[in-house]
């Protein structure tokens, strides 16, 4: 009798599917298409599914490992709701976040990808 990896059982990747399909279609808004066209609504959920392939990106490199489970909403909450003033300089768009908005980040890695991210931007040359 040969074991089966939990990994790839067929449950696990119905589970991982539902899941999938279940945060796109509740958190991201691809549960009510925008029109009656086809092609439309191929791009809506298209859109939806990138969003949701980098709102998993953003929770693996910035949130603790306890939080990494956290749905879309929550991710939306933890990490785009900041407090900020923006000021359009030298053709940049920049964002000035107090220093009370920047310690509301509660993990450390992704305070400091935020400072270092803010670095690059004001480093970088205008294009044009």
């Amino acid at each position: 009798m040969r074991a089966t990896n939990p990994a790839t059982s067929p449950s696990t990747t119905a589970y991982v599917i539902e899941h999938v399909h279940d945060e796109t279609k509740n958190g991201l808004g691809a549960g009510v298409l925008p029109c009656a066209e086809f092609g439309a609504n191929a791009a809506w959920y298209r859109l939806s599914l990138i969003t949701y392939n980098l709102l998993t990106a953003i929770k693996r490199r910035t949130l603790p490992p306890e939080q990494q489970a956290a749905r879309a909403k929550r991710v939306r909450f933890l990490v785009f709701n900041l407090a900020a003033r923006l000021t359009l300089h030298a053709r940049y768009l920049v964002a000035h976040i107090k220093a009370w908005a920047m310690e509301r980040i509660s993990y450390p890695p992704a305070r400091s990808h935020f400072r270092q991210l803010r670095r690059r931007m004001l480093l970088a040359s205008p294009s044009g």
